[in-house]
This record gives structure tokens, C-alpha cells and sequence, in this order.
């Protein structure tokens, strides 16, 4: 389709070069082109959902969309007024049908009750069609370049033939098909009971002409299906459409007129003036970075292992997971992905224990839900919010991750075993909190994060010299450094700019290696706003070099002590010993932050 109208577009720029305004043209009475249209196609079927049985309903209506295009000839009969047309070329016509049961009764777990079971079945068809077209074209205004085209068309689905029929469980949430999924393909392949498609069309057509001969025609128009596309169930097809054609004469002739033989005229004329002297002016922005060196940054190998903290925070008398912990699974969820950030791996706890849970079927926990002692006014109510609590935990990880609750025990206190101090008010919120324990120390285990790349500036302030021709005065000013993803930084100021420095943010140059150009470079930008509201612009690259680490670096990012005790718990001691065995060797350096 893109050669057909590149070379439709290079014989109507020939076709106007060479038809000068002194040649007299023979006009052709052929034409050819081609056509490209997007179509709202509109399936009325009775295709049965079971085939061979209609006692499970039909599938009805639909709406697709598909494209269109080939290319065409036109004869003309009566100049400005007939012509017949032909067309060959591909279609699209889809079909996506559904169609809605709830005709059974499941038992559904959580609400413990018999729920109906609402079923989907949907039909998707891919039906790409070889389309042969013949119609006759009519113009009624001669001085009104709209067209009427009426044809009939016939098709065969050669280029693409194929369907999948799937079956979908709408609701209860919680069910699901023995394939442990909630939608499954009940039938896909050819369509095999597929024909010939019939249809009629109408088109309206505007032509502009666009040379000698040559025009683009904008389009609209409708085609009704005449018989069904498939032998043994009815199944019609109605299009709604708009594209464009674009076509060319073809078999034109020319013919030279008798030469003119120009008057000599004997008055000389006056010689032509001079031509304006030509006039060099500097340019209205001279702007370029100056630094004696190019940004430099440091490549790291890091390997950075963060604790897990199993504890989930709730708010006062209130049951509800926070929506920070995410309240829906992650289904390509997966903990190398996760962010290298303490606090964003934290709100990921219940992901990684719903994950490992699922790796290691054996693996049993137990939920504590706990209050903070004085949200609700009896204890009875403050065990009972703290039940809920756990629950909610349990139910999420039953939920989403398909967890059996049978390897889940819950437990309730009114406050935790260890509660943090309560003389200020933190202590309260941290005793909110539900806990979670297991015999098995790999399933809290550490998020290890091997041998990532990591960035930190040795030089990171870029300077840039700026000068402007005296005519421009400009009323502000903006300077921004930019990325493959956008703006890293900017300065922005009123007046003349002078010569400024920038520098860089430590958050975008530990992630440098992701924002760079070709040849490991950034772009500034200068933008100058005149008291008019015109604006200037000019840009310049920064040159990034990066030198890389000769150590490797390893982190332990967190170690977490019960309240008012200062002995390591039995986690903490193996993943320290896990940490030390594999990082720190002979010649490695340990440093301790508390």
C-alpha cells in the first residue's frame, strides 16, 4: 500500500512538471489509483455458543473495526458525469461476539453460600479478505466536484481465517475453572463452514485535485453483507467506513502549439539596479558548556541485602490492609524487579511471602493480629478489631496468591508480646500491627539484591558560556539539562543570562547509565523569552565520562532490635552469618552505622 501511493504521489509531481502551462493536453479517458479505508463493521449472527445446540443461547450482535485497501482503475463513459470503476484488494472484517450465561449455582467459600455462576463466552474471529469490486461512479455537478460510487463486491477470506472461543467466569470472584484459571478455550482453529461474502456498497466522494489529472479524494460510505459468510448458522456483516483514494490519468497526450514569434522591440532598456548588499549578522545565541571536563560519574558493582521487617501497620480501630501494601496480586511479580530502596521493599512484604509461600508449599506461618490496648473501650472489642486484622492479612494471601488457609494460623493479642513504648504516640501506631512468623527461616529471609551497577558523581556541576547579540534583550530565561526521560535539572531566571553553572541532582546521576545519548551524552537546552512573547532557543551536548570501581561494594541495609532489648535475634544472627560468609573476605572493608 505505501509503494502504490509513493508512486502515485511521484507520477502526479511528473505529470505536473511536464504538462508545462504552453503544452495542450489530450485528456485520457483512464485512470488509476488506489484506496485505503478504516471500516466499523457491525456482526448480526445466530451462531449457537454449543455447536449444534441452541439450549445455551446464540451469539448475537457485534461491533469490530478492520482496515482496507488495494488499488483501482476507472474508465470514463461521459466526461464529468459516468465513468465505471473497478477495485481489488484486502479487507479486514473481524468478528467479536459474547454472550452472557448464568443458568447454574456454584458454592462460593468466602461468603460460605450457593452464589449463581455468570458465565462469558466470547467468539473472536480474524477474517481477512481478497475483495474484487466493480461499481459505476456518478458526478451530477459538473462544478461541484462530488462523486456517488455504487458498486457490488465479492470476497474470499485467503489472506486470514481463524477464531478462538473462550469461556469466562464473570462472577463469584473467587471461582475459578480446574485449570486454576477463571477464563479457558473451548474451541479455536479455522472456520471451517466459511463462504464467499456478497455485499453492496454506497460511497461519497469529494475529489481535490492535486495536478493535472491527479486528485485526493476523502470518502465515506456503507456496505450491506447480501448472504451470510458462513454456510451453517446466519452470520451478516454490515461496514460503516472512511478513507481516501488517490488516482492519476493515465494515456495522456501533448502536443506543441505553433511557435509565437515575439515583436522586436529596438528601445534598449535601463540597465537593472544593483542587486541590496548582503548583510552578516552574528548569531542571536552563542551558548556552549565550558567545563574543563566532561560530568563524571562513578561505576559501583553493588550487591545490597535488605531485611525483611514482617509487620503490618494499621490505623486506629480500623481493619483495612493500606492500599501502600497493594491490594491486588502482582501476577508478573518478581523480587529481582524490586526497587533497590528499603521503605518500597518493606511495602512489598505481603508479595514476597504470598510469592514464596506458593515456591515452597510446605511452608506454614502464623498471623498475629494485634491492638494498641486503648482504641476501642473493652478488650473483648480491641481482640476482636485485632481477629480482624489477621484475617484481612490471611484473607489477602488466600486471595491473591492462592495460599491454602490451612497452612495459615491466626492468633490475637490486645497488644503485642513486645510492645514498643507507648510514652509517645508513635508507640501506639507501631503496637497497631499485625505480625507474621514462621518455623521456616527462608521464607523471611532477606531480599537480596547481586552485583547491580550503581552510580555516584565524582564531578558533577557542568558550566556554560552564554552570549547574545546586542539586539536581544530577553525579558526571562530557562536552562535545563536533559535525558533520555525527560528533565534532570533546571534554572530559570529574569533578565540577560550570564554565564551559568548546573549542577546535577545525586538521584539523576545514579541512574545515568539509563538517560544517556549516543556517545554518552546529555543535551542542554536554553530557552530565552523576549518582552514580546517570541522565544529563543539553542542547545548544546555534555559529554558524561564513567570510570569504574576497582572494589566491589556490599551493603546490609537494616537490623531490627525488639524494644528495650539489645541481643540479636535468631534471624538476624543467620542472615549476618549469611552476610558475612558470602561478602566480607580477606581484604574487604566493614563499616557500622547505627
Amino acid at each position: 500500500m505505501i509503494r502504490a501511493l509513493l508512486f502515485f504521489t511521484i507520477m502526479v509531481c511528473v505529470t505536473k512538471f511536464c504538462y508545462a502551462q504552453d503544452s495542450i493536453i489530450a485528456k485520457s479517458d483512464w485512470s488509476i489509483g488506489a484506496y485505503g479505508n478504516y471500516n466499523l463493521i457491525k456482526n448480526s449472527t445466530a451462531i449457537p455458543v454449543f455447536y449444534g445446540s441452541t439450549d445455551c443461547g446464540v451469539f448475537s450482535d457485534g461491533d469490530t473495526y478492520g482496515l482496507a485497501g488495494g488499488v483501482l482503475v476507472e474508465y470514463s463513459l461521459f466526461p464529468s458525469l459516468l465513468s465505471v470503476s473497478a477495485r481489488i484488494g484486502y479487507a479486514q472484517r473481524p468478528g467479536f461476539l459474547t454472550k452472557d450465561i448464568a443458568r447454574f449455582e456454584v458454592y462460593e467459600p468466602f461468603s460460605q453460600s450457593y452464589q449463581p455462576l455468570n458465565l462469558r463466552h466470547t467468539y473472536d474471529a480474524t477474517l481477512e479478505y481478497l475483495v474484487f469490486d466493480i461499481g459505476a461512479i456518478v458526478q451530477p455537478f459538473e462544478e461541484i466536484p462530488v462523486r456517488l460510487r455504487l458498486g457490488v463486491d465479492a470476497g474470499n477470506s485467503i489472506f486470514g481465517n481463524s477464531y478462538i472461543q473462550n469461556e469466562e467466569i464473570v462472577s463469584p470472584e473467587s471461582v475459578l475453572f480446574p485449570n486454576e484459571r477463571k477464563i479457558k478455550t473451548n474451541f479455536s482453529g479455522r472456520v471451517e463452514t466459511i463462504t464467499s461474502s456478497y455485499g453492496a456498497s454506497g460511497i461519497l466522494g469529494y475529489d481535490l485535485e492535486i495536478g493535472e489529472g491527479a486528485y485526493i479524494t476523502p470518502e465515506v460510505g456503507y456496505r450491506y453483507g447480501l448472504n451470510s459468510i458462513i454456510t451453517d448458522a446466519d452470520w451478516k456483516q454490515q461496514s460503516y467506513f472512511a478513507g481516501i483514494s488517490i488516482r492519476t490519468r493515465i494515456g495522456d497526450t501533448k502536443y506543441m502549439p505553433p511557435p509565437v514569434i515575439p515583436k522586436v522591440d529596438t528601445v534598449i532598456p535601463p540597465p537593472p539596479p544593483p542587486p541590496p548588499p548582503i548583510i552578516v549578522r552574528e548569531p542571536a545565541i552563542r551558548f556552549s558548556g565550558v567545563s574543563s571536563q566532561p560530568l563524571i560519574v562513578e561505576e559501583t558493582v553493588v550487591t545490597q541485602t535488605f531485611p525483611l521487617l514482617p509487620y503490618i501497620f494499621f490505623d486506629s480501630a480500623q481493619a483495612v490492609v493500606s492500599s501502600a501494601f497493594g491490594v491486588n496480586r502482582k501476577q508478573d511479580f518478581s523480587e529481582k524487579d524490586l526497587p533497590k530502596d528499603m521503605l518500597k521493599t518493606y511495602y512489598n512484604i505481603l508479595h514476597i511471602v504470598g510469592k514464596r509461600m506458593n515456591e515452597n508449599p510446605k511452608t506454614e506461618i502464623t498471623i498475629v493480629g494485634n491492638s494498641d490496648g486503648i482504641e476501642l473501650p473493652s478488650s473483648s472489642e480491641r481482640l476482636k478489631i485485632a481477629k480482624g486484622r489477621a484475617e484481612k492479612v490471611s484473607e489477602y494471601l488466600t486471595k491473591n496468591w492462592g495460599v491454602d488457609s490451612k497452612r495459615i494460623k491466626v492468633e490475637t493479642r490486645d497488644v503485642p508480646k513486645i510492645p514498643t513504648n507507648v510514652r509517645y504516640t508513635e508507640g501506639y501506631q507501631e503496637n497497631r500491627r499485625v505480625e507474621i512468623y514462621s518455623d521456616d527461616p527462608s521464607l523471611l529471609r532477606p531480599v537480596v539484591h547481586s552485583r547491580f551497577l550503581e552510580f555516584t558523581p565524582v564531578q558533577d556541576i557542568q558550566s556554560f558560556s552564554i552570549k547574545l547579540r546586542s539586539d536581544i534583550l530577553p525579558a526571562s530565561w530557562t536552562l535545563s539539562i536533559h535525558g533520555k526521560n525527560g528533565v534532570l535539572t533546571q534554572q530559570s531566571g529574569a533578565d540577560s543570562p550570564k554565564n551559568i553553572s548546573l549542577q546535577l541532582p545525586k538521584g539523576a546521576l545514579a541512574n545515568i547509565d539509563k538517560e544517556l545519548f549516543a556517545n554518552d551524552s546529555l543535551k542542554a537546552f536554553l530557552k530565552l523569552k523576549l518582552p514580546d512573547g517570541t522565544e529563543l532557543n539553542s542547545d548544546c551536548s555534555i559529554q558524561v565520562s564513567k570510570t569504574k570501581n576497582v572494589f566491589e561494594v556490599s551493603r546490609l541495609s537494616l537490623i531490627v532490635f525488639d524494644f528495650n532489648r539489645y541481643d540479636i535475634s535468631d534471624q538476624n544472627k543467620r542472615m549476618m552469618q549469611q552476610f558475612v560468609k558470602d561478602a566480607i573476605k580477606t581484604n574487604s572493608t566493614t563499616t557500622l552505622n547505627k
